[in-house]
């Protein structure tokens, strides 16, 4: 995968987090803004320049999308 797809999909999910709804979806994946401070068990936290934070299952870090965006945010 190159990296335009990673770039595309962050381009689509900006637009919603921003306007403040509560989830954003991919097919096979739902990330949940989470308001509680510690993370529900088998989830990872990413939190956001903005102040926001999404909630993420730890199998769905395994996927070449996180990583290709994981590589982009270093």
């Amino acid at each position: 995968m190159g990296p335009e797809k990673p770039m595309k999909m962050g381009r689509k999910w900006e637009k919603p987090a921003a306007s403040g709804r509560k989830r954003i979806s991919h097919p096979g994946l739902i990330v949940e803004m989470n308001s509680s401070l510690a993370p529900e068990k088998g989830h990872f936290v990413m939190y956001t320049s903005d102040g926001g934070h999404f909630s993420i299952p730890l199998q769905c870090l395994h996927g070449n999308i996180f990583r290709e965006l994981f590589k982009m945010s270093e």
